[in-house]
């Protein structure tokens, strides 16, 4: 038996170093894999870091990396868009809105799977899809929190911190590149979303005060945390888990969580006895799956911290959503922040497409 169980695991083993290495023939050990693998990486480096090392990161094309900053572009463009709707649609309890968004879109993707014949079970890094879904839905329940118990210029200041935690976690995880380009434009973008949100910790108290213990800042930071993680673990998955796989989890991940919170905040359900309401879920839905295969694909191109950086600039089409849509009133220092962000983005955007080198690596 124990034989047996070493053949079945030497068996698995091999199928998952394939994902890597590409055609190998069935006569192969492991040891001889091994020997074509060290052949393949650089030495010392193991497969997963030998994915997103900088050595290898550098031979993209520059076409495939305008692919990946456009796919995080329409990834903030599609959040901006299902953001509005459920402005639009605030009304319906948050838990609500987030559990029949999340339904539409595990329905989607349930088509999308049996269409493709999508592996959900026999893939490589499920350590890694498992953190990236479970540390994302803890993430977007905690951000809910936050919004719902800190002043909303606060929770977004902080929250936007998350290319911060991202570049430093894929610098000490995956050894990726954290150049002083990295550190401008996230100066530029927190910058700017404090001057857009006005938060009480840098601008005073607000008509609406808190007496929110201290402690509470740390949620958001925590929202941060989590959130760079998961990214750094889709960047991980996404080069040999397909974007399907990980975005079906994630769906199933937000949808526990909508439930969880709908149970937890004992709110009746509102969305059933108004048919617009509910086709605007279903539209939200729809644009969830947009929005995690886009940002999914993204990933396993694009560095976590320069992502992250990117998919933060729907902060800018937010508020212009706010401006030109809901008719809110605008100041100037709003405007110097929305230009500080796009500042930002901007110039990790081109420093990244086109592989110009500037600036000392962190």
């Amino acid at each position: 038996m124990a034989e047996l169980d070493t053949v079945i695991i030497n068996k698995h083993a091999k199928e998952d170093v394939v994902n890597y290495l590409g055609e190998v023939n069935p006569g192969m050990e492991l040891s001889e894999i091994a020997e074509k693998d060290q052949r393949q990486e650089i030495p010392g480096e193991s497969v997963e870091k030998d994915l997103t090392s900088p050595e290898n990161t550098q031979k993209v094309s520059i076409t495939r990396r305008i692919l990946g900053i456009s796919l995080i572009f329409a990834c903030s463009i599609l959040a901006t868009t299902q953001g509005a709707i459920l402005k639009y649609v605030k009304h319906v309890p948050t838990g609500e809105a987030v559990m029949f968004t999340a339904f539409h879109a595990l329905t989607f993707f349930a088509v999308i799977v049996t269409f493709y014949g999508t592996p959900l079970r026999d893939f490589p890094f499920k350590k890694f899809v498992f953190m990236r879904c479970s540390l994302g839905g803890l993430g977007f329940l905690l951000k809910v929190w936050s919004f719902h118990n800190l002043p909303f210029g606060d929770a977004t200041a902080l929250i936007f911190t998350i290319p911060f935690f991202a570049g430093i976690i894929a610098r000490i995880y995956l050894k990726e590149k954290y150049t002083i380009v990295h550190v401008v434009a996230t100066v530029c973008g927190f910058a700017g979303i404090a001057l857009i949100a006005k938060p009480t910790f840098l601008f005073g108290t607000t008509d609406t005060p808190t007496d929110a213990p201290w402690w509470y800042v740390l949620v958001p930071l925590g929202t941060a945390a989590f959130m760079g993680w998961a990214y750094v673990c889709s960047r991980v998955a996404g080069k040999s888990v397909s974007p399907i796989t990980i975005s079906f989890y994630l769906a199933v991940c937000q949808l526990t969580g909508g439930v969880v919170y709908q149970t937890a905040s004992k709110t009746e359900f509102v969305s059933a006895s108004c048919f617009e309401e509910r086709a605007l879920l279903l539209v939200c839905g729809m644009l969830s799956v947009a929005i995690y295969l886009c940002l999914n694909k993204g990933l396993a191109i694009e560095k976590s911290a320069t992502a992250t950086l990117i998919r933060n600039c729907d902060t800018v089409m937010a508020y212009l959503v706010q401006i030109f849509v809901f008719k809110a009133k605008t100041d100037v220092m709003s405007l110097a922040g929305a230009a500080l962000i796009i500042t930002g983005t901007v110039s990790i955007t081109l420093t990244k497409a086109f592989d110009i080198t500037c600036g000392i690596e962190i």
